[in-house]
C-alpha cells in the first residue's frame, strides 16, 4: 500500500436513463463505484451562473453532483469506471484527467445581491503522477467548502433536473438552457434581458439575432429532441420598437415536484425510496417524507412491489398507495 501511495501526486487548494440505471444490490459497495442518481440538485445561484467548462468538464461535474452523499466531501473514483460512465474510450483517459484538472482550476462566478464571489467545485485532487498514470488507477476528489452550501442540505431556492437528459445534450448552450428551464418548470416560462442571456451562455454577440439563429434555436431543437421539455417558444418583449427582453415558454412534460429536502441529506437507501414514492407512486413530497422518516425501508419496498403487481387495475396509484400505507402501517398524513 505504501508503495502504491508513493506514486500519488496530490494537489490541494486552501479553503477560503440506460447508462444511469445502476444495478442496486445488498452487497457492500466498492468505494470507487458510485450510484448515479436520477436527478441532480443544485442551488439556483449555480443555475443562474455561467459555468466556464468544456462539454466534458460539464458532464464530469454532472456525474459528481449526481453521486453526492450526505455531507460527504471526499470521493474516490476508479478512472476506468469513470471513463465507462462518461462513455470515453480507454485510450483517451488522459482527456479525463484534463477535465478533472479543468474543474479544479476554473471558478464559477456567483452574483449575490450586493457582492460577487468566485467558487470552485473541487478544493483538492489526489492522483497518480502524470508521467506514470494508468487508466486503471484511482483518483480522489474533494468537494470545496465554498461550493458546499450550494449543493448540500438545501431547503429552498434550488433546481432539480434529470441527470440522463443533461448528459444527452451535446451543446453547452443546450445544457445551460435546460437547467434554467428546470428552475422554472413549475410555471413554464421565464423572461430575461438579452445581456443576461449572453452572460448565462458565456457569449458576446453584437447582434442578438446571430445568437438566436446560431446558438439558441439549435439548442431549443436539441432540448426538445433529447429531454422531457417540449413546445419551447421564444418571444421578443418590446418597449415601443425596442426589444428589451425575451420570453421563453415551455412545457415540462413530467412535472417534477419541488423537493423541500435536498437528497444528499438522506442516505442512499432513503433517497432511492423517496424518489420512487414521488416519481412512480405519485405521492406528494410531504407524504414521501413521512414514509421515509417513519417506516422501515424494506417493509415499504415489499409493499410497493405488491402495489406494482396490481398497477394495471389501479385508476389512481397515488391515492391507492396512500390508502394501503394507512391500512398496513397505521400512517396518518394530516
Amino acid at each position: 500500500m505504501e508503495a502504491q501511495n508513493s506514486r500519488y501526486k496530490e494537489v490541494s487548494r486552501n479553503e477560503n436513463r440506460e447508462l444511469l440505471e445502476t444495478l442496486i444490490t445488498e452487497e457492500k459497495r466498492d468505494e470507487t463505484k458510485h450510484e448515479i442518481r436520477k436527478n441532480i440538485y443544485q442551488s439556483n445561484y449555480i443555475t443562474q451562473s455561467y459555468l466556464p467548462f468544456t462539454k466534458q468538464e460539464s458532464n464530469l461535474m454532472a456525474i459528481i453532483l449526481s453521486t453526492l452523499e450526505k455531507d460527504e466531501r471526499n470521493y474516490v473514483w476508479n478512472i476506468k469506471n469513470l471513463l465507462k460512465v462518461m462513455k470515453i474510450e480507454g485510450k483517451h483517459y488522459t482527456s479525463l484527467i484534463d477535465s478533472i484538472n479543468g474543474l479544479f482550476d476554473k471558478a464559477i462566478t456567483i452574483k449575490h445581491e450586493r457582492e460577487t464571489e468566485k467558487i470552485r467545485l473541487l478544493s483538492r485532487i489526489k492522483y497518480v503522477d502524470d508521467d506514470n498514470i494508468r487508466w486503471n488507477d484511482n483518483v480522489e476528489l474533494t468537494i470545496s467548502n465554498e461550493i458546499a452550501p450550494h449543493l448540500f442540505n438545501l431547503k429552498k431556492l434550488f433546481t432539480v433536473y434529470e441527470t440522463a437528459s443533461y448528459l444527452r445534450l451535446g451543446a453547452l448552450v443546450s445544457k445551460k438552457l435546460y437547467t434554467v428551464f428546470a428552475q422554472y418548470k413549475t410555471i413554464g416560462k421565464i423572461t430575461m434581458e438579452p445581456n443576461e442571456i449572453q452572460r448565462l451562455l458565456g457569449t458576446n454577440y453584437k447582434s442578438f439575432a446571430v445568437l438566436l439563429s446560431k446558438n439558441i434555436k439549435p439548442a431549443i431543437e436539441e432540448i426538445e429532441d433529447l429531454t422531457n421539455v417540449n413546445n419551447i417558444k421564444i418571444f421578443p418583449v418590446k418597449n415601443g420598437r425596442k426589444i428589451v427582453a425575451y420570453k421563453f415558454e415551455f412545457d415540462w412534460q413530467k412535472k417534477q415536484m419541488e423537493i423541500p429536502l435536498l437528497p444528499p441529506s438522506l442516505n442512499s437507501d432513503e433517497l432511492r425510496l423517496y424518489e420512487r414514492l414521488i416519481t412512480d407512486f405519485w405521492l406528494t413530497n410531504f407524504q414521501a417524507k413521512k414514509v421515509v422518516e417513519t417506516l422501515v425501508i424494506k417493509d415499504v419496498n415489499r409493499t410497493l412491489f405488491q402495489i406494482t403487481n396490481d398497477k394495471t387495475t389501479i385508476r389512481n396509484v397515488g391515492a391507492y398507495t396512500v390508502n394501503i400505507l394507512k391500512k398496513k402501517f397505521g400512517l396518518t398524513f394530516d
